[in-house]
């Protein structure tokens, strides 16, 4: 009975891998009129459809090159009647379309209310505000398997992330799985799935919602809900580094392996760091730090942790290098329990 039910267990990690594959890959987004028009340092004029700028480029798709991206110090001008939401490295945001400005290393901006003009180099990111749900959506997956055949041991990581985005907010879903099979041994698996929102208030401030849950054998975590919010601040934002922090308070319902579920109200203080790379491809490295003191239990406290390296080899096609770490302070079940879980991943992964 016991190698029929990892049989099935393995199954199940297989429909649930590629099938999770499919979904995201197939992912098209709406056709949009290409009629925005890029002028380059070299005199040349470039006509299609502005997808996004970030990280300083311009991510441009043409009918006969495809999408191209397109350094930010080559543009000498932009035209496009559509409309964007354009943020500063101050924080503050616009949104209009964009037209030649009078002086070379400038963006026209032009707004219900004005027109604007700012320096190329103020400016972090410019995302097209569309009108369709499939056409504010981005985000990768990646997939890391591995098999051995002397004792049947099948290990696989899956990390799903899709960000929809909207006039000053953004959501994103997050999705971790861990899961180590093994033909008489127990499965171990370590699972995360978190639901994130934040919405600008002001320049560099917002508000953050998050809902998440959480599964951890090795921890003798049978399942962690929570749910909270606060308000945080990015402290640095250009083309290379952000850096934001925010703290509030989260509400959570844990279940540890042969104990009682509790209901806590936790604290939280968030930092993000993130430094990008670009010459010949991409390279990312993003910073993660949660720390959770417990209101309702004195003493305990939680930090999850990551590290993330992520290399392109190919267009939309990168390398991932993860670390996670997850401790506790005072698990329920101490003495027995490990209060300290490291995970170190690699993957391969599509952008889309």
């Amino acid at each position: 009975m016991r190698r029929s039910c990892r049989s099935c267990s393995r199954a199940l990690a297989f429909r649930s891998v590629f099938g999770l594959s499919a979904i995201f890959l197939s992912i098209a987004p709406a056709h949009a009129q290409k009629t925005d028009v890029l002028i380059l340092s070299n005199g040349d004029h470039v006509t299609g459809e502005i997808k996004e700028f970030n990280r300083g480029k311009v991510r441009f798709k043409t009918d006969p090159m495809g999408t191209v991206y397109v350094k930010w110090q080559d543009i000498v001008s932009i035209t496009s009647d559509k409309t964007f939401e354009i943020e500063l490295t101050s924080g503050q945001k616009f949104f209009g379309s964009l037209q030649p400005a009078p002086e070379t290393g400038q963006l026209e901006i032009v707004t219900r209310e004005a027109t604007v003009d700012v320096r190329h180099l103020s400016v972090v990111r410019v995302t097209p505000i569309k009108s369709t749900f499939w056409s504010r959506l981005d985000g990768s997956i990646d997939l890391g398997l591995s098999f051995l055949q002397q004792n049947s041991q099948f290990d696989y990581n899956l990390g799903v992330e899709a960000r929809y985005r909207a006039a000053n907010s953004q959501t994103t879903l997050k999705v971790s799985s861990i899961v180590r099979l093994q033909d008489e041994a127990e499965t171990t698996n370590r699972q995360s799935v978190t639901l994130a929102h934040v919405q600008s208030f002001a320049p560099r401030w917002f508000w953050a919602g998050l809902g998440a849950f959480d599964k951890n054998a090795e921890l003798s975590l049978a399942g962690r809900g929570s749910a909270g919010g606060g308000a945080g601040r990015f402290f640095v934002q250009t083309n290379k580094v952000n850096l934001l922090i925010w703290g509030g308070v989260i509400y959570a319902h844990e279940q540890f392996e042969d104990q009682s579920p509790d209901n806590l109200l936790n604290g939280i203080v968030s930092t993000l760091f993130d430094f990008f790379v670009d010459r010949d491809r991409k390279s990312d490295i993003t910073a993660n730090v949660d720390i959770i003191p417990s209101f309702t239990q004195g003493g305990r406290v939680r930090i999850e942790s990551s590290l993330e390296g992520r290399h392109e080899f190919v267009k939309d096609f990168f390398f991932k290098l993860s670390l996670l770490n997850s401790f506790d302070s005072k698990p329920p079940t101490e003495g027995t329990t490990r209060k300290n879980d490291l995970a170190l991943t690699t993957s391969i992964g599509y952008s889309f």
